[in-house]
């Protein structure tokens, strides 16, 4: 599958988002914060997405408006799928039953598994465009790209009950295959792990060192990585599990 399916979320538009002013000052003591040193900084190298979406090391708006492509696909879920109906999204064509899953962690791995199975299709060959968000319903249908896999996912889970602000869905780069790509975040209440259409099994955050952090949003907030870890690792960024030792979706 092809990781670099958000490439319409360029540096430039970035950095317009945030403003280079605020952003320079809001972030400053949080980069300084932030620089992983000592005996501890390989493991904060290793999550740095932990740190830059629930750690403080991000800049934060609660205007979602400023991300048209998410606000719209909010506002096209919200009118067609109320969040608060647990067998909404058991009607699309993704799931013809019930998710039965109890336990928060098995629930997300079934989630994670059933869209998964649904089929890659880059936007240029489904939508003739470079990039589109696809609601659910369109993503249930017609297959989709990296954000599709992770707003269904998203919308999935907050049908089924998860609070919105227990996840984030995630643009980063893949400094593997040096290409953008989206992935969920989700906190439990031990753990933080990553459903992520490349991988079989949820991840946890320091397994996917090589995903740097750019952008995190759900319906009440979106976040900007800080520069310091929005910035490319001067190390091997693939001291994680290799990808080859990880089953792919797809």
């Amino acid at each position: 599958m092809n990781g670099g399916c958000s490439g319409g979320l360029s540096e430039r538009f970035l950095a317009l988002l945030a403003g280079g002013r605020a952003e320079a000052g809001a972030l400053a003591g949080v980069v300084l914060a932030l620089s992983p040193t000592g005996a501890n900084g390989a493991e904060l190298e290793r999550s740095r997405l932990e740190l830059a979406f629930l750690g403080g090391g991000s800049w934060a708006s609660n205007d979602i408006s400023r991300l048209p492509f998410w606000a719209d696909l909010v506002a096209r879920e919200r009118a067609s799928r109320p969040f608060d109906l647990p067998t909404a999204f058991a009607r699309s064509n993704i799931a013809g039953e019930l998710f039965v899953s109890r336990d928060p962690r098995a629930l997300l791995a079934e989630v994670n598994e059933r869209i998964n199975a649904v089929p890659y299709v880059a936007d240029g060959a489904n939508w003739g465009r470079s990039d589109y968000w696809a609601s659910t319903r369109e993503f249930s249908e017609r297959g989709g790209d990296c954000e599709d896999f992770a707003s269904a996912k998203y919308f999935a889970l907050r049908a089924l009950g998860f609070p919105a602000d227990a996840m984030r869905i995630v643009i980063v780069v893949n400094e593997a295959k040096q290409a953008r790509h989206a992935v969920l975040m989700v906190q439990l209440a031990d753990e933080v792990v990553v459903l992520d259409n490349l991988y079989a099994n949820l991840m946890p955050t320091f397994a996917l060192a090589h995903y740097r952090p750019l952008l995190a949003m759900n319906e009440n907030i979106w976040q900007l990585a800080a520069p310091a870890l929005r910035r490319a690792r001067t190390t091997n960024a693939l001291n994680a599990a290799p990808l080859s030792q990880q089953a792919e979706a797809g």
